[in-house]
């Protein structure tokens, strides 16, 4: 852990990403809660969160295989510069008045662009950054960053939003994105840690079938992983992603500061976490990793307990039922952040430095083309079932537990998985 400190890289990586995610957190938090205060609708608050997830899918793969082609320190610069003035000018219209729902759409969509060509050179860095013997802690910062960007990010959002509006917001954001480009520029890595090759299209797509034929023939552990991870982000991840929102402004009608406040305490848990996945995979290897989903499926069968009409019978109750639905979140949080970092830890690991960057974007673009069907199905579902919404996370934890089953089956089946140690 001492090393990751002394790593000048990993500390302008660490700050950069801290810089960046924060004001993208508030962002898009602050622009959720103007679309739910817009609209008051759940399935189109999922619609145009899901639109941000598409570029993901299609994008993702051809970042991961520009990752491995181009300099990462200049993609990431160039990238963030791109945001920024995507940024300035979509403050324009909104400055002159001129915003509606299709704008806004079309501005997370380009940002989406922008990002998913973002995240697979951030993947792609971390390991040539940091010896393998600290994937895991460079893993448990650089989650525990994220995760107080969404942290803070509620947080701030609540209250600058309800305080000094919309506008306003859209500055910090610019400022973050100018100096996370400032940070990155100061990056500095030996020419041996990467092979960078010509860029061609024909290139990319032979990358990407070697990469597909390598996770059939030579990693079934990646691709397992893979499906785990469809699985969720189909019917778990909207749990958080719709869910908290909908729940919480919608159905419990709080106001704009409470939101943040109890979104920040629910992004407190993957400070949690992140700050605790080593010494948990000591206690709980990946070999045994379905435990973590019963545990899930506990918390979001007592989610749904928070919104029967038991708790509706007084305002007092009903903000019992908040309370506790807040703190239900918060465990929600700490354990599939644990989760999370166990998978890509183990990504990591058995991935070929020099494949890093079209591995991760394989596995994030094909686990995240089920992320919009899920929130898009989740969003109407609330919707629709809006007095009754207690019957969806009854179906989600049924699923989570069916998940548990096969995971137990297949970390059984696998003997690659008895391989897999925690670290000292």
């Amino acid at each position: 852990m001492k090393t990751l400190y002394l790593n000048r890289n990993f500390k302008l990586l660490v700050f950069g990403q801290l810089i960046s995610l924060l004001g993208n957190s508030i962002q898009k938090f602050a622009l959720s809660i103007y679309i739910l205060d817009l609209t008051g609708s759940a399935s189109l608050f999922s619609i145009l969160l899901s639109i941000c997830i598409l570029p993901q899918v299609l994008i993702s793969p051809f970042g991961g295989a520009i990752a491995d082609c181009v300099s990462k320190k200049k993609m990431l610069v160039f990238l963030d510069l791109a945001s920024a003035l995507v940024l300035i000018l979509f403050s324009f219209f909104f400055y002159s008045n001129k915003i509606q729902l299709i704008s806004i759409a079309i501005f997370m969509l380009v940002l989406s662009v922008l990002g998913s060509l973002y995240d697979p050179v951030v993947r792609a860095v971390l390991p040539a950054v940091v010896p393998p013997d600290d994937y895991m802690n460079a893993n448990s910062i650089i989650s525990a960053v994220s995760s107080i960007t969404i942290l803070g990010g509620p947080v701030c959002a609540g209250f600058l939003y309800s305080i000094l509006g919309i506008k306003f917001i859209f500055l910090i954001n610019l400022i973050s994105f100018l100096l996370s480009a400032f940070l990155e520029f100061l990056l500095s890595f030996p020419p041996s840690f990467f092979q960078i090759q010509p860029l061609k299209c024909l290139t990319i797509l032979l990358d990407m079938k070697k990469s597909i034929i390598f996770l059939y023939k030579e990693q079934k552990m990646i691709l397992y992983i893979l499906f785990l991870s469809a699985a969720v982000n189909l019917l778990l991840t909207p749990i958080y992603t719709i869910g908290i929102s909908n729940i919480l402004k919608l159905f419990f009608r709080i106001s704009n500061q409470t939101f943040g406040i109890a979104s920040g305490i629910i992004g407190f848990g993957m400070i949690v976490g992140a700050l605790f996945v080593s010494f948990l995979n000591k206690k709980i290897p990946f070999t045994k990793m379905h435990f973590y989903f019963i545990f899930l499926g506990l918390i979001v069968l007592g989610m749904g307990v928070c919104t029967t009409p038991l708790f509706s019978t007084s305002r007092t109750a009903l903000q019992f039922a908040c309370t506790l639905f807040t703190l239900l979140g918060f465990f929600f949080s700490v354990t599939i952040t644990i989760t999370n970092i166990s998978f890509f830890t183990i990504l990591q690991k058995e991935t070929p430095i020099h494949m890093m960057g079209k591995i991760m974007a394989i596995v994030t673009s094909v686990s995240a083309a089920f992320m919009p069907i899920g929130q898009i199905s989740y969003g109407f579902l609330f919707e629709k079932y809006a007095h009754h919404v207690y019957f969806i996370y009854v179906f989600a934890a049924a699923f989570t537990f069916a998940l548990s089953v096969v995971l137990y089956k297949i970390l059984r089946k696998c003997d690659i998985y008895e391989s897999i140690q925690p670290e000292s």
